[in-house]
Formats: structure tokens, sequence, C-alpha cells
């Protein structure tokens, strides 16, 4: 398959506007016509499957992604290349993964063969680049967002005729919120930042007329656990900050008392200082050696004192006795 630069890649930003211009509804129409395509469509996949030795399964595909690049083309549709040709990719890759979003075996060449230049005729040419493997981590994410956004235009479908079911919707677009915002604690990317912006537009459209209490209420108090949270980690930064900035000052303060006896050393031992400073240093041991010998004829004498009225010296802890 062609590299994945040369690919047209489909961000999170896409993912509302698939639901514009008939672009979901169409492949809606797309997998009805399957079950009884037209012989020219027909005529394409069987060609496909017989060169590739592909599944039924692959032939149910290609019927459905032909009769959606058709319809594609009616009036009334996108003509923007990023909204029906990024919708197939999505599409596509949904269909060809698992519930725990891992590719089937049967998709391992499905990509290739519908990327390939070799069946031009059978997808439209500025679609090509459109079709790829999204990944893993990538697909889960979008079909995150396809879900609740799929949620959110059912509640607005439902919001003036059925105020209660569109409350229904408003709560699995809350849950999901819930159960994904929580992983943007540690790490924000462009799919927070849209998971975001859509809570946003539930919420103004739930908080105008005042509806769906219960359902403002879930998404109100993951944002107070979040606020919380950061407000948590904001305060043990600057602590962190302080205990740095003690580590460093008591380095300073060592280094300071350490390099005071150096220099003295240096000047001692190699300036004129130091012949000034050795009489000096004299003095100070004469007098400490006078001091000496006069604390010692004063414990001396202390010692005599005490000898002389041993027989006084009663000591204190006998009176408990």
């Amino acid at each position: 398959m062609d590299g994945q630069e040369e690919k047209k890649q489909i961000t999170y930003d896409t993912v509302d506007k698939f639901y514009l211009n008939n672009t979901s509804i169409n492949m809606s129409f797309a997998e009805e016509a399957a079950q009884s395509p037209i012989h020219d469509i027909k005529s394409k996949c069987d060609s496909i499957l017989t060169n590739n030795n592909s599944s039924n399964n692959f032939n149910i595909l290609c019927l459905t992604l032909l009769s959606y690049f058709t319809l594609s083309k009616k009036p009334g549709s996108s003509k923007n290349p990023d909204d029906y040709c990024g919708y197939a990719n999505y599409w596509l890759n949904n269909k060809l993964r698992n519930n725990n979003g891992e590719l089937e075996e049967y998709a391992s060449n499905f990509f290739e063969i519908f990327s390939s230049s070799a069946y031009m005729d059978f997808i439209p040419s500025e679609c090509k680049k459109y079709i790829y493997n999204l990944g893993e981590d990538k697909f889960k994410k979008m079909k995150i967002l396809f879900t609740y956004y799929n949620d959110y235009n059912n509640f607005r479908m439902n919001k003036k005729i059925k105020p209660d079911l569109s409350c229904t919707y408003a709560q699995n677009c809350a849950n999901i919120y819930k159960d994904n915002i929580i992983k943007c604690s540690t790490f924000e990317d462009d799919f927070c930042t849209k998971l975001k912006e859509f809570k946003n537009t539930l919420m103004q459209q739930l908080k105008s007329p005042g509806i769906c209490t219960a359902e403002q209420e879930i998404i109100l108090s993951i944002d107070r656990t979040m606020a919380e949270s950061s407000s948590q980690k904001g305060s043990e930064e600057p602590t962190q900050a302080s205990t740095i900035s003690a580590s460093t000052i008591s380095a300073s303060t060592f280094g300071t008392t350490m390099g005071v006896p150096l220099v003295l050393l240096l000047l001692y031992k190699f300036t004129p200082f130091g012949s000034w400073l050795s009489p000096q240093i004299g003095n100070i041991k004469n007098r400490f050696n006078i001091s000496d010998n006069e604390q010692n004829d004063s414990l001396f004498n202390y010692s005599e004192l005490n000898s002389s009225n041993e027989q006084y010296n009663v000591p204190y802890n006998i009176i408990g006795n």
C-alpha cells in the first residue's frame, strides 16, 4: 500500500461534518442497495473478488462502498472529498474490525486493493488517498466521537417532539463524556479537545430551555471532579518548587561555608597576609594556653574542695528510697 504520508489524514474535526449534506444518510441507503445491487456495481465487485480470491464479506463491503460513491454524486450530497471520502474510510475501518477494534483476518489486503491504482475505475480517484488503516488507537477514539455525535444528533431531532426520548440520548452523551474525559486529566490531545467541544454544545442545548437536569448533573459532576483534581496538582507544584529552592540555598550556603577556610588557607600560604597572620595566631595560642591553665587550676581546686567535703556529698535520689 502507498505510504501513509501520502494519504489524506482524517482528523477528529471531521466527525460532526460527516452528518451534514446527507453524508451518513447516503451510507445507510448504500447498505440497503448492496442487498440488490445494480449490474454495473455487481460486475465490478465480482471482478475484484475473482482476481483477489476475496471472501463473501469482502464482496458485501465492496457492493456497499461502490453504491455509496454512486449516491455521493447525487444532488444535495457534499462536494467536499474530506466529507464523503473521509466518512467512507471510517465506515470501512469500522466494518473491518471486531468489537475490540482489531482488524479481522480477511481485512489484510482490503486497504491495499481499494487504494491501488489497478482499480482506478472502482473508487473515485479523489477518494483513493483517503482509504487506509486508521490504526487501532485512532479508530477507537474516532468511534467514541462518532457514537457521541450520533446520540447528540438523535437528541436534537427529538428535543421538541419527544422530550423524554431526547433526554435518553442526552444521557448517552453524558455517560460517554464521563467515561472518557477522565483520561484527559494526564494527557490532553485533539481527541480531548473535540470531546470537550461536543460536551459544551450539548450543555448549551440543555441549559437554555432547562431540560434533562439529571443529565446535566452527570456532566457538571465530572467537570467539578476534574477541576478539583487539577487544582490539587497545581498546589503540589509550588511545594516541589520550594523544596528545590531550599535544596539550592542549602547547597549554596554549604559551598560558601567551605569556601571561606579554603580562601584563608591560600592567603596564609602564598601571600604576605600569611606573614602577618602567623604572629597573630601565636598570640591567640598563648592566650588559650593561659586560659586553659587557669581553668585547670580551678578544676583542681574544685576537686580538692569536693574531696574535703566528701562526707557531706549525699546523692539526691536517696530521698526517694
